[in-house]
């Protein structure tokens, strides 16, 4: 209980001290917590004996702006993926901190677009919870490819047995 009332009056310090926060607050926060309290030396140790992992920027907007913003954004298991924002991101079996991000708006894309970018249009009925939307909508196949495909098939049954009856 100590360690917290003694985080809570540092961080209000460096609030009282840094008004509007910011990039004002960054030295303060490391003079604190890294130099005076010495608070993460403790999990430097833990953090270094972790496996190496690779984490990639994929950049997916060659001779666009390069300002990130300008673009979606997604965070994945290997890492971050920037496309234009012409374009539709892959959906994946998606936790809702892997939801594709609109960078120019500022926003994470939503389940109906979500439904839309995979043909569903205005589907009625969703699971329940905004993660298991965007988890089903992620497993699920693009409707109007599956549609393409069936047509394409039922096309060459036809042709098959047209051949069969000759």
């Amino acid at each position: 209980m100590r360690f917290y009332v003694e985080l809570f009056l540092v961080f209000f310090r460096i609030g009282i001290f840094t008004l509007g926060g910011g990039y004002a607050m960054v030295p303060l926060i490391e003079r604190e917590v890294v130099e005076n309290k010495k608070w993460l030396d403790a999990w430097v140790s833990k953090i270094t004996t972790f496996p190496f992992s690779l984490q990639k920027m994929e950049w997916n907007c060659k001779g666009e702006s390069r300002i990130i913003r300008d673009h979606i954004l997604q965070f994945r298991a290997s890492g971050l993926r920037v496309k234009r924002s012409t374009t539709a991101p892959a959906l994946i079996a998606m936790t809702t901190t892997q939801v594709p991000i609109i960078g120019r708006d500022n926003r994470f894309m939503t389940i109906r677009e979500c439904s839309r970018l995979q043909g569903m249009g205005e589907l009625k009925h969703l699971p329940a919870t905004e993660e298991r939307a965007y988890r089903a909508l992620g497993n699920a196949v693009n409707a109007d490819i599956v549609e393409q495909i069936g047509m394409q098939l039922e096309k060459l049954l036809k042709m098959r047995k047209m051949e069969i009856a000759v």
